[in-house]
């Protein structure tokens, strides 16, 4: 498997198991979603979108939190919801 590949992976295990409190301390409360962030009702809010926070420098487009707000919002609803991190994973690849 390609590393940008596995790089992606990651990024969405991560982010699936610090939403459902598994994470480490590391990433504890690093993301939110945009529905935490304003009372509209948006296409992203309803969508359960995480916010992808700004960035000024192509180096912190790496950081772990908007690389993997980015890569959990692109997947589907239906993948995003699975109850357990191994049928996540099962479904990303």
């Amino acid at each position: 498997m390609p590393l940008d590949v596995q790089r992606k992976l990651h990024a969405c295990e991560v982010v699936y198991n610090e939403l459902r409190g598994k994470s480490t301390a590391f990433v504890n409360n690093a993301f939110s979603r945009v529905s935490d962030m304003s009372e509209r009702i948006t296409r992203s809010s309803i969508r359960n979108e995480l916010h992808v926070p700004k960035h000024r420098l192509e180096v912190t487009s790496g950081n772990i939190r908007v690389r993997g707000s980015r890569y959990y919002n692109r997947l589907p609803m239906s993948t995003r919801e699975k109850p357990t991190i191994s049928q996540f994973k099962n479904e990303l690849r």
